[in-house]
């Protein structure tokens, strides 16, 4: 079976031994009874794809806004503690994976930030992704609530998709206490919902190679125990 790759040009199947394309007639081409001059064969091989696709940006950078942080640590004074320990839970398992492997260590799947208002935690958050070369999804806690019902977990879900097509990348959520508050303690059941999807997408099957989720809070006492425990 042939795969359209362009209009009036139809292709076989990649494998490894080159491919030839051939040119077809389509129902916008010209009548002629007159022979058409030959089209001069190309090929396309494996190699040649797998070239095009490293150089072809995942499709999910066109459907959420990744933001291309251009903040280094130098911006951000003082707290060398801090960004000592973003490089060794972040930007180490990402430049040295096969010595974390060889180890037996996992790298952690998220960091929380807290702190009062103006501690540059949003700022760490983007000098990360720049100095580690990551793209930067960044999503206020309440922008994922909705009326609907299911249409919560349903953004969660395609954020996380979004963030694993775009890998390496960081996820980062602003104000998680909005979204991951302790279950239990709000009126309605869409933060126990959220919650409990956050938590899937996480532990879940899927997993999350070369995606590290960073959460920013005033108040830490306020999120749930299962979100915040180790592992």
């Amino acid at each position: 079976e042939k795969i359209t790759v362009k209009e009036g040009v139809a292709a076989e199947p990649v494998s490894e031994e080159p491919a030839v394309v051939h040119p077809t007639v389509t129902s916008d081409s010209p009548s002629t009874t007159e022979p058409s001059e030959p089209v001069a064969a190309a090929t396309v091989t494996a190699a040649a794809l797998r070239q095009a696709v490293s150089r072809v940006s995942p499709s999910a950078l066109r459907e959420v806004v990744i933001e291309v942080p251009c903040v280094r640590w130098t911006d951000i004074g003082g707290m060398e503690p801090v960004k000592q320990s973003l490089r060794e839970v972040v930007e180490w398992p990402l430049l040295h994976p096969e010595l974390f492997a060889s180890l037996g260590i996992a790298p952690p799947k998220g960091v929380l930030l807290y702190g009062p208002p103006g501690c540059s935690k949003t700022l760490m958050a983007k000098a990360l992704a720049t100095e580690s070369s990551m793209n930067f999804l960044a999503v206020r806690g309440p922008e994922l609530l909705s009326k609907w019902l299911g249409e919560s977990e349903k953004a969660v879900q395609a954020l996380f998709r979004r963030a694993r097509a775009a890998a390496p990348s960081i996820v980062f959520f602003d104000e998680i206490d909005a979204l991951a508050g302790k279950r239990g303690d709000v009126s309605s059941g869409v933060s126990d919902r959220v919650l409990s999807q956050l938590l899937t997408e996480l532990d879940g099957v899927h997993g999350l190679k070369q995606v590290i989720v960073i959460a920013a809070t005033n108040r830490p006492d306020m999120l749930d125990p299962a979100l915040i425990r180790p592992g």
